[in-house]
């Protein structure tokens, strides 16, 4: 019964950690096109960050 639970734990654990990779890689394309509109209107891109910020 014990056993049972462990193995049925894993499955979980590997999910929530594939979800938190999942998350980070948006993230980071999320920042990658933040920066890109930094570069292509630089002003707009402030104004961007300031209200993703607040």
């Amino acid at each position: 019964m014990r056993h049972l639970r462990t193995v049925s734990t894993k499955p979980e654990q590997m999910q929530s950690q594939f979800q938190k990779q999942q998350t980070f890689e948006i993230g980071s394309i999320y920042l990658d096109m933040v920066t890109i509109f930094d570069y292509c209107s630089e002003g707009y891109g402030k104004i961007l960050r300031f209200v993703l910020s607040t």
